[in-house]
């Protein structure tokens, strides 16, 4: 079976991220493309965090937003996902100044917007 069968069958599994489109829809160069590397989510990660301690506020700013008990918290790394601020696929670039570190649940909650 080829690479690129198993990967749309294992990403569909994944529906509650609304990666559908983009898998379905972009090539894997385009898709490689759409991703942040490690060196830019480190950097995001560690700004957004020193900014959020300083403020005594979580490094999530949907968390800090929000009115829940995870209002300070302080993710990890390994707890956080890499999100466009603006989307990939409405034009959105893949740098850093487009990117934000959000805590898994609200990466997964946010989807395409």
């Amino acid at each position: 079976m080829p690479i690129e069968k198993v990967v749309k069958r294992t990403t569909f599994a994944q529906s509650d991220r609304d990666d559908r489109e983009y898998w379905f829809c972009r090539t894997p160069a385009e898709r490689t493309a759409a991703l942040f590397d490690d060196a830019t989510k480190r950097s995001v990660y560690e700004k957004q965090t020193s900014d959020a301690k300083a403020k005594g506020k979580s490094n999530c700013p949907l968390c800090a937003a929000g009115p829940d008990a995870n209002k300070g918290k302080i993710y990890e790394l390994r707890e956080m996902d890499a999100d466009h601020v603006a989307a990939w696929s409405k034009g959105g670039g893949s740098s850093a100044n487009n990117c934000q570190m959000l805590c898994i649940t609200h990466n997964r909650a946010k989807g395409n917007r």
